[in-house]
Order: C-alpha cells, then structure tokens, then sequence
C-alpha cells in the first residue's frame, strides 16, 4: 500500500455527528498509546486509540467485536465503580464488627501454631493482619446493606 493512500477509516466530526471517514496512519504517540492519523479529506493530523481505527486489511466483524467486549468491559466497571461507591457510603455504625471473642479465637490459633517465634513479633503482625481482617468483613457488611437495597424495586 502506498504512503498516500488510505490505511483505515476512523470516526471524525463533522456536522454535529460522528462518520467513518478514510484516514493514514503517520505514526505513534507513545506517550498517549494513540496512533497519529492524517484525515484524508481535511489533511487534519488527531490522535485516536486502537479502537477508532479500523484497518482495511482487518476483519469488520472482529474489530466489531473487540469493541462491543471493550464497551461491555467498560459497563461493568462502571457498574462496579457506581456499587462501590454505594456501599462506601454507608456509615460504620450501620454494620457489627468482629466480636471480641473471635479476635481472641484468631489470636489464640495464631499463637498455637506459632509459639516458637518470638511472641512479640506475631502479636504486632496478628494486629496488623486483624486490622485488614476488620476492614474486609466491614465492607462486607456494608455490601450485603447495599444488596439488600437494591432487592427492592423503589431503590431502581
């Protein structure tokens, strides 16, 4: 192919809508992870992922498919991010904790299997490690709050 012509086609703006117009691909932006693309009715020079560029030596209905999985992909972190979210919001004093009684049976285990270490060094490392376990179970607590919301129908 030459170096004039056409490479792949790309959306474009023009009259307040997108279109698939021709364009060559001049080069890479690394810095970006973008091709740099030339326009070929315009000769305007823009920046475009990989999944603005359809090549035409490439197959229509995988690059049709990679976009639609990247489009999917993208939705359900976004939902994740929004349920995240949710459940970042609710107050620490709406879920129980561990109970003092599980912390000791932890620690009591920890201990057993580990009473030839120094035990000052598993204690700080148990508290450390109960610390993360602590956090984990409050935000699934706070999870199950959020789930239960959104079981009824009013919450949508």
């Amino acid at each position: 192919m030459r170096a004039d012509q056409p490479h792949a086609i790309s959306p474009c703006f023009a009259d307040n809508e997108y279109a698939w117009k021709p364009v060559r691909v001049i080069g890479y932006d690394e810095p970006s992870h973008k091709f740099r693309v030339e326009v070929c009715a315009t000769r305007q020079v823009k920046l475009v992922t990989r999944l603005s560029l359809l090549f035409y030596a490439e197959d229509p209905g995988s690059f049709r498919t990679r976009v639609n999985l990247c489009k999917t992909r993208l939705k359900n972190c976004m939902a994740e991010l929004a349920f995240t979210k949710e459940v970042d919001k609710v107050k620490h004093e709406a879920v129980s904790t561990l109970s003092k009684e599980r912390r000791e049976s932890f620690m009591r285990k920890c201990i057993q299997e580990s009473d030839r270490f120094e035990q000052n060094a598993i204690y700080r490392t148990f508290s450390d490690l109960m610390r993360v376990v602590q956090e984990e179970y409050i935000r699934q607590m706070k999870k199950c709050i959020v789930l239960t919301d959104m079981q009824d129908p009013a919450n949508f």
